[in-house]
């Protein structure tokens, strides 16, 4: 569930790869954030024995804006923040795994 003011980890997004031929996961924003540093926070888990998340900040012709670093999921469902710097006006997310 994305916005929710309390975490449940009984509804979620799920992609079997979404960084394969399927594609990554992209969502628009509620608003358009301008240049700027923005802490995103999101709730994950991995599947397979090791796993790595990345948030890419979109502007509206799905050129990268912000770039996060990767980060490293655990096998539990975590909160995780992670901190993007965007050199533009960004209206879409998109998360990649590896």
């Amino acid at each position: 569930m994305l916005d929710e003011a309390v975490a449940s980890d009984t509804d979620f997004i799920t992609s079997p790869v979404i960084n394969g031929s399927q594609g990554p996961a992209i969502f628009g924003l509620g608003n358009t954030l301008a240049a700027g540093t923005y802490d995103i926070r999101i709730r994950a888990r991995r599947t397979d024995a090791a796993g790595d998340i990345r948030l890419l900040l979109l502007d509206g012709s799905n050129a990268t804006q912000g770039t996060s670093s990767w980060q490293s999921l655990t096998a539990s469902f975590a909160p995780y923040t992670l901190s993007v710097t965007t050199t533009g006006s960004a209206v879409r997310a998109r998360l990649e795994v590896q």
